[in-house]
């Protein structure tokens, strides 16, 4: 209905905040990925949810964009003037920092880039007005969002200004006190432009018959009407000063919310196995999933949030747990952690701080990790889920400066956590019986990985450079020792007998401390997407050589969402190893001097974005000779909080160890999941 509606009535255009947008099969930021939205283009609003909103681009692509990210286009302006649009000629409305220095932000939210800076001295115009965002224009040209708490008007509305020189009789007092951002002309009389440029300021509109089906979802009440401002007030609230004082009395600072997931696994492809070991023919997991997220605004820009994961898996009491190895038991049996939980917000105007565990993502790849190198990741099942699901939280203090076009981050990370892996006993993990013991190093001031970031974001691209110090994810053998044991005696011609032992090798598994530096960058043209990625990590250890070795990675990738409802993705990747030596290829290193990767990303939504199909494949090796697998699977939103899928996942054997009998694994899965 919402499309139809924008067909006969007047459409309503958007546009994004920032560079690249994603636009998602459907609301949520697990939901694929069905094209972009950038900054230079518009789109058509169709229908209108609480967090979401519904576009078609002009090319076709449908799809759901995060509302947080996006900004109503006036019906009356053209796009080109949207994006920068002149101020009222003969009424212009400024606005002037009460603070020295006021942040200028690229879209609004405290972690959006500065883009330049507003004293207390200068003025600027007012173009747009939000619930907490004032969107200006400096008379240099330079435009973004600033913080509406921190700044006020210094120059109104003449015919208000008239009527309030009768009221006030000229006060310096009540003049400054209606000069507030919490409002002015409550009456709505006036300029009819200067109303819609102040609509945030104060009560009054324009009228706009037939937006209202379209944009019904923004005023958060679902009821319709004639008038701009209530089609608008998903962007931009026009209650007055009072009204938003007691609604920030009123509302809850808690935002409780997350998932129950059913999910079943089903191994399609194992051989009988040999007396003694595990059988893992059928049913590998019946699992039972809840998360949770607690979020909590604490005061102003500061905000609080708490998660946490919690699973049990009933495959194990089915097929019967002595079946199992222990270890198994303990990793994939049962879990409950603590995820996400920090504390964020700003010291400075130019300055944000977030403490705690935490998730950050460097580099531009969907599919391998190059740059992104601080948290590590759930690897138990390789391949049943994409790298943005599996990254494990780190404690850790973050600090990001804001100037121009960059930011700069700043990471300590005191807590020492590396990737799960499979365990002995697993049909993952690739070796016949246990590794040596893993020594963690303990969390101290002289174990604290460090990182720098430097971020810039222009019109149309961006680009990041990384710098890091931290531990090796993988370990290597530290030999200690050997270790005899008596197996058998040998009796002695003439008496007597000669003991016989057997050596075994005593060694510790150790994770070595790397130095990485690295760079990032997108660029955006049309519906193509390129990005780029490049690393140098030294300091690798291995058990065969005494040296350090480093290590030089590089991708290259493109996405293209040209096509209607489809987006595909290829990403190459080639890693080789400084002297490499070959000693190194023996076990346990398994190493390899160089390694090409290629990763294939094909999804397309049907039903009106309900159900969404993808192929994911990945290639290790020119003909995949180290390997491969590829996934299919389908999901399809019963809901807007209802989602199953349905899924197959295919392995190829290779010369690795990760890939050594891997075909045996091959598995169909199934998940149920509710939203709250």
């Amino acid at each position: 209905m919402a499309a139809d509606t924008a067909g006969r009535q007047q459409a309503v255009e958007i546009q994004s905040t920032v560079p690249v947008l994603n636009i998602r099969s459907r609301p949520g930021l697990n939901a694929g990925v069905v094209g972009k939205l950038t900054a230079s283009e518009t789109s058509t609003a169709l229908e209108v949810l609480e967090k979401w909103v519904k576009i078609r681009k002009s090319d076709g692509t449908e799809g759901f964009v995060f509302k947080e990210y996006t900004a109503v286009i006036q019906p009356e302006q053209a796009p080109e003037e949207a994006l920068m649009p002149d101020p009222p000629s003969e009424k212009p409305v400024l606005l002037t920092a009460t603070v020295p220095v006021l942040n200028i932000r690229s879209r609004p939210g405290l972690n959006a880039d500065v883009v330049g800076k507003l004293t207390a001295s200068e003025t600027s115009t007012v173009l747009e007005v939000l619930e907490a965002w004032v969107k200006i224009r400096k008379s240099d040209g330079t435009e973004g969002f600033v913080f509406k708490q921190y700044a006020r008007l210094s120059e109104r509305h003449p015919e208000k200004r008239s009527a309030d020189q009768k009221t006030n009789k000229g006060s310096d007092a009540g003049t400054l006190q209606e000069d507030r951002l919490a409002g002015a002309d409550t009456d709505g009389t006036g300029d009819p432009a200067l109303d819609d440029v102040l609509s945030g300021f104060d009560d009054g509109g324009t009228s706009a018959d037939g937006l209202d089906g379209v944009l019904a979802g923004f005023d958060g009440d679902g009821e319709t009407s004639g008038d701009l401002g209530d089609v608008l007030s998903g962007f931009e609230d026009e209650t007055s000063s009072l009204e938003l004082d007691a609604a920030d009395t009123t509302a809850s600072p808690w935002d409780v919310g997350g998932s129950v997931k059913l999910s079943t696994v089903f191994n399609v492809n194992h051989d009988p196995p040999e007396p003694g070991w595990t059988d893992h023919r059928g049913l590998s997991r019946m699992r039972s999933e809840l998360d949770l997220q607690i979020d909590r605004d604490i005061y102003h820009s500061w905000k609080a949030r708490v998660s946490g994961r919690a699973f049990y898996d009933f495959a194990y009491a089915i097929q019967g747990r002595d079946n199992y190895t222990s270890q198994v038991l303990d990793v994939y049996e049962d879990e409950a952690e603590i995820r996400e939980a920090y504390v964020q917000g700003s010291l400075l105007p130019s300055l944000d701080l977030k403490v705690g565990r935490q998730i950050v993502v460097w580099g531009r790849s969907e599919n391998f990790r190059v740059t992104d190198v601080l948290n590590p990741v759930d690897s138990r099942t390789p391949g049943l889920v994409d790298i943005e699901d599996i990254r494990l939280p780190v404690c850790m203090t973050r600090l990001d400066y804001y100037t121009g076009a960059f930011s700069i981050t700043g990471i300590a990370i005191p807590e020492i956590r590396f990737n799960k892996m499979p365990v002995v006993g697993n049909d993952f993990y690739p070796l016949n019986e246990a590794q040596p013991g893993e020594v963690v190093p303990s969390p101290s001031l002289a174990n604290t990985e460090l990182a720098m970031a430097i971020k810039g974001i222009f019109h149309g691209w961006d680009a990041s450079l990384y710098g890091a110090y931290l531990f090796d994810d993988d370990t290597y053998y530290e030999l200690l020792g050997y270790e005899y044991t008596l197996v058998d005696t040998i009796p002695l011609p003439g008496g007597g007998t000669q003991p016989v032992y057997e050596q075994d090798i005593v060694a510790v598994r150790r994770h070595a401390r790397l130095y990485m530096v690295g760079g990032a960058a997108n660029v955006t043209t049309g519906s193509w997407l390129f990005k780029t990625e490049l690393s140098y990590t030294d300091g690798y250890r291995y058990t065969s050589t005494e040296d350090e070795k480093g290590k030089l990675r590089w991708l290259v990738g493109l996405e293209y969402s040209g096509l209607k409802n489809t987006t595909v993705s290829l990403d190459l990747l080639q890693t080789w190893v400084d002297d490499f030596e070959p000693a190194m290829k023996k076990m346990p290193d398994y190493a390899v001097e160089t390694q090409f990767e290629a990763a294939l990303r094909v999804s397309r939504t049907f039903l009106r974005e309900r159900l969404e199909l993808v192929f994911f494949g990945l290639l290790r090796g020119g003909q995949g000779e180290d390997g491969a697998f590829e996934r299919l699977s389908a999901s399809y939103d019963f809901t807007d909080r209802l989602t199953g899928g349905i899924g197959a996942l295919f392995y190829q054997d290779g010369d690795s160890i990760t890939y050594d009998n891997i075909h045996d694994n091959n598995r169909v899965y199934a998940d149920l999941t509710y939203n709250f």
